[in-house]
């Protein structure tokens, strides 16, 4: 019995196509290479602001609900404690919100399709880095906007995080 196989042609530069259903990256983006030896794009500035800025409105409205809570239940134990515990609770708010996303994305970078990784390893964030880093985004996001309306510049600071355009790197 003789088995016939087919030995395929040799691909010309006519017949090679790109496959039209792999994302791009964006032209402008430089890839970077991670610790742990992949190369990821980094997310475009709108995307990081749109996850920061959903991520935002999610804990100010908990916030909010916290204190419209508190200004319902609590009789005040002193003037304007409602809304010092009110106060208190957004940054609270925004560790709660961090712990619960840790190893994960949060809802802002799912809709963005954006990730954070460690620059170092590649890694997620743990549970501690990561409720550290919705606080200083819920914190610092109204003074980067107040900042950038004045024309501010960039002063070295370290980078440890990247977000990442998830669709284009394929995680």
């Amino acid at each position: 019995m003789t088995s016939t196989t087919e030995i395929p042609a040799p691909e010309t530069a006519e017949s090679f196509k790109e496959p039209a259903d792999l994302p791009l990256a964006p032209a402008d983006a430089q890839l970077i290479t991670l610790g742990d030896g992949r190369i990821v794009a980094p997310a475009r500035d709108r995307e990081v602001l749109l996850a920061w800025g959903l991520d935002v409105v999610l804990v100010v409205l908990t916030a909010m609900g916290f204190y419209l809570f508190l200004s319902f239940t609590m009789p005040a134990p002193f003037p304007y404690a409602r809304e010092l515990f009110a106060l208190a609770g957004w940054p609270a708010a925004a560790l709660v919100y961090g712990f619960a996303t840790a190893y994960h994305r949060s809802l802002g970078q799912l809709a963005s399709g954006t990730r954070t990784l460690r620059i170092s390893t590649g890694g997620r964030m743990g549970i501690f880095r990561s409720g550290w880093m919705m606080v200083l985004r819920v914190m610092i996001l109204p003074v980067v906007f107040i900042y950038s309306l004045c024309g501010g510049s960039t002063f070295g600071i370290k980078d440890r995080h990247i977000s990442i355009d998830a669709l284009v790197t394929g995680l």
